[in-house]
């Protein structure tokens, strides 16, 4: 059973705030649940935004759904999964919604197969404000530290990102926190957080798999937005029991944004 906070938490619409989450589904060891989890997620969780990691979109949803397969699935499913931004229908009846991965990530990787549908960017018009967002599933391979630190360190410097008027939302699974590695990230976030807001700022433990024992007590998952929405942050929240726990090895990150 779930908590009664969730009860709680379900809310009827106000467009004065929008409700943004991050989620690795963990479809690859989760697919006999997925539907279930889907379910879930837009019934009970309700966002009006989902950054999506390790996911296959159902047919019901992909209207309303950026994605991308991962380089990680191939081979191992015949369903491939992937990242994903998912807006609520609600949201999508009152906006303009689009894929825009291709502009931002092919001008800063060039033929690099190791981050092929690993980032999903989408531009949501809303309220006359422009939101880029972003989910991000960085490598997984605990093997090659060096490389999920460049694919993170790309993201947050993009130049057409910081060149851009958008408001931008970059959340996911990071593969990575401050005191991973002792501290082998920690430059980088520091980096990350003079630039970009970080929603959830006190420490979560985010990851509870059994296969990468070792890093369990660290915080994977994070959600950032840009400077200008960083007085637009209301409650935060981490949904780390129950139901989240039987479909997936994550915690789902829960920001809500006033617009």
């Amino acid at each position: 059973m779930d908590s009664p906070n969730v009860y709680k938490r379900r809310r009827k619409r106000n467009w004065n705030t929008m409700k943004l989450i991050s989620w690795n589904m963990n479809y690859w060891q989760q697919k006999d649940n997925h539907d279930l989890a889907w379910d879930y997620l837009v019934n009970t969780i309700n966002p009006d935004i989902a950054l999506l990691q390790e996911t296959v979109v159902p047919e019901l949803y992909k209207e309303q759904a950026v994605f991308l397969e991962s380089h990680t699935c191939r081979g191992q499913d015949p369903i491939k999964w992937g990242t994903c931004v998912y807006i609520s229908k609600d949201l999508l009846q009152k906006s303009s919604f689009k894929n825009v991965t291709e502009l931002y990530v092919d001008n800063v990787y060039v033929d690099n197969e190791s981050i092929n549908g690993k980032q999903v960017f989408a531009e949501l018009m809303f309220n006359n404000n422009i939101f880029t967002i972003c989910s991000l599933h960085t490598n997984t391979s605990p093997d090659d530290i060096y490389s999920i630190r460049n694919h993170i360190e790309q993201i947050f410097n993009n130049k057409i990102m910081n060149d851009s008027i958008s408001k931008f939302i970059i959340g996911g699974d990071f593969n990575a926190d401050i005191e991973m590695y002792k501290g082998f990230f920690l430059k980088t976030f520091n980096s990350i957080k003079a630039q970009y807001h970080e929603c959830i700022p006190k420490y979560t433990q985010t990851f509870f798999g059994n296969n990468m024992a070792e890093r369990n007590h660290y915080q994977d998952d994070h959600i950032f937005v840009s400077k200008d929405l960083s007085n637009n942050i209301g409650e935060t929240f981490s949904w780390n029991y129950g139901k989240v726990k039987q479909y997936s090895d994550h915690t789902i990150l829960e920001v809500e944004l006033n617009i």
